[in-house]
């Protein structure tokens, strides 16, 4: 994700300085870093909505944040963006959010890997699809793998799915993926992949392409 995962990680713990939502540790376990203590000294409020009364976050959202935060070169914005996103949300969403944001699937210190290789989310991919000629084609057109996953949807014309994908979906599936082991995992993971792409827009699909 070309934005920086550094100034994110760092402009979260300073919007929610009382846990850290990529590690879901308190911040007394953590290492002290001059630049979130200079992050802190800025004053954040904080939500006054129950998080019963917030709906559950698109992936659709966060993809449409990824695409503005690689647009700002502004930390200031960078940490205005994150800040009113992650506070719109329910608190349960927001390490969901801040670890996708930063292409990471898992909370630091979990050993749990995807074990998704590049190959294998592309045929997911043109499983889906049904290209009529060589997808491989537009890679000559694209700069990175996102890309041409979006650019491979956006051909064919894909919407997204219905129900729409949500954060906790996104989640749940990568708990999965990661489940997955010996005989038939490869296959496994392909059909839990398909099954992820075939409710995705292009650009979740690019935003899932970088995640994974």
């Amino acid at each position: 994700i070309r934005h920086s995962s550094f100034d994110i990680r760092y402009l979260v713990s300073a919007i929610f300085p009382e846990t850290s939502v990529l590690t879901g540790m308190a911040h007394s376990d953590l290492a002290a870093a001059p630049r979130r203590a200079r992050l802190l000294s800025m004053e954040t409020p904080t939500t006054s909505i129950e998080e019963s009364s917030l709906p559950p976050v698109s992936l659709a959202s966060l993809a449409e944040l990824s695409e503005q935060l690689e647009r700002t070169k502004s930390r200031l914005e960078l940490m205005r963006l994150v800040g009113d996103f992650l506070r719109a949300m329910p608190p349960s969403d927001r390490p969901i959010a801040a670890r996708l944001l930063v292409g990471q699937p898992f909370p630091e210190g979990d050993p749990r890997t995807l074990d998704v290789s590049g190959a294998t989310f592309w045929r997911a991919a043109c499983a889906i699809v049904a290209p009529t000629g060589p997808p491989e084609a537009l890679w000559s057109q694209v700069a990175d793998f996102g890309q041409a996953v979006e650019q491979l949807f956006g051909k064919v014309g894909r919407t997204a799915g219905t129900p729409p994908l949500t954060l906790q979906t996104v989640a749940r599936t990568f708990d999965t993926l990661a489940a997955q082991r010996g005989k038939g995992a490869r296959k496994a993971r392909e059909a839990l992949l398909i099954e992820l792409l075939e409710r995705a827009s292009p650009s979740e699909a690019k935003f899932l392409a970088k995640c994974i």
